[in-house]
């Protein structure tokens, strides 16, 4: 059975995660990585050795701090997906799941983003930075084809 990674950041993003991880988990063996806050608290995930969970980022926070963050993050990254052996990695968003999706690239790992369901017209600074690099590049909204031409229009995660 594949072992995929999902990550994603907190809130909106998480959510969309969640979606995914019922649609997958009885083809795949799904690990899930996301930020920790109140709303994490109160979902279905328990926190154990297939799931983890971090402090929330914010690139808004002072840079210096942002940079070390950054920097732990894709150490952290390359054991999780070395030591699950991770076969894919796919995110729904934000920020917090690039180091994830860069170093899985790097790793030789199949890598997947879905562009978030609330851009309807205009796209993630993530988004941005993902479409460059990813393997799959998913949008949820069809007008969304015009900024991202390369990419693949099935709906949205939450129909």
């Amino acid at each position: 059975m594949k072992n995929v990674l999902l990550v994603s950041s907190s809130g909106g993003h998480f959510n969309q995660l969640k979606i995914l991880r019922n649609n997958l988990n009885d083809q795949f063996n799904c690990i899930t990585i996301t930020e920790s806050n109140e709303s994490f608290r109160d979902n279905s995930i328990k926190l154990n050795k297939k799931n983890y969970s971090y402090k929330k980022f914010s690139r808004y926070n002072n840079k210096i701090k942002s940079f070390f963050y950054l920097c732990s993050l894709f150490i952290d990254a390359r054991k999780i997906i070395k030591l699950q052996q991770i076969d894919c990695v796919i995110s729904t968003g934000a920020g917090f799941s690039l180091p994830f999706l860069i170093t899985a690239k790097i790793l030789g790992c199949k890598t997947i983003f879905f562009e978030s369901f609330a851009k309807i017209s205009s796209p993630t600074l993530t988004g941005k930075l993902c479409y460059k690099f990813v393997d799959r590049f998913y949008v949820q909204w069809e007008d969304m084809l015009k900024i991202y031409p390369k990419a693949i229009f099935k709906g949205g995660i939450y129909e």
